[in-house]
């Protein structure tokens, strides 16, 4: 169901597939950075700082998944799926 409200056309797939690899891209690399910075400048154990920033990372990823990633512009199907029925 999701997918057919997601992905009404070919041009659909293709936009968010190229924003879930920026995503991805963007989420491996600041996991990487803050892990790093976290031990070197902090002295924080490796493992201790991987779970401390990916837990948050994965929580962010999560909401900018659903408001942007897979953000429908269609305001009709969001209408109904908000349950926002109003028959004439």
């Amino acid at each position: 169901m999701n997918r057919s409200l997601v992905f009404t056309s070919p041009n659909n797939v293709k936009k968010a597939l190229m924003k879930y690899y920026i995503l991805f891209f963007a989420l491996i690399s600041a996991s990487y950075l803050l892990v790093l910075s976290a031990n070197l400048f902090l002295n924080v154990n490796v493992i201790l700082a991987k779970i401390c920033i990916d837990a948050p990372l994965g929580i962010l990823s999560y909401q900018i998944q659903l408001h942007w990633v897979f953000k429908n512009d269609s305001p009709d199907i969001g209408k109904q799926i908000a349950g926002d029925h109003h028959e004439l």
